[in-house]
């Protein structure tokens, strides 16, 4: 079991961590969603919101930008990060589970 947490702007990934109003925690199994929530960030500060998503223990968090700080925390705490993805949640988890998320990123 993977879980997944991916800040989200509406529908899509948001284009900042630090500026998204949820992240999305979807639970994947054997290469299938078994399990979707979303919770919404009402934290303030930069600190408050790299805990807030270390707290929720995620192995994996899929991103567009993100911060030298945010990226180094979330790797110290043993969470995989894979930046610069961008596009809709959705298809996102969709290519994630297709192993094809490199033709999302931004080089």
């Amino acid at each position: 079991m993977t879980i997944l947490a991916i800040p989200n702007f509406g529908k899509r990934i948001s284009p900042r961590i630090d500026y998204a109003e949820n992240l999305n925690i979807i639970t994947v199994e054997s290469k299938k969603v078994i399990k979707k929530e979303s919770i919404k960030i009402l934290v303030h500060s930069y600190l408050e919101r790299i805990n807030l998503i270390i707290r929720i223990k995620p192995d994996i968090v899929i991103c567009d930008g993100i911060s030298d700080l945010t990226f180094n925390k979330l790797k110290e705490n043993n969470i995989k990060v894979i930046p610069w993805i961008h596009g809709k949640v959705d298809e996102v988890v969709k290519d994630y589970l297709n192993n094809n998320l490199e033709t999302k990123k931004i080089n």
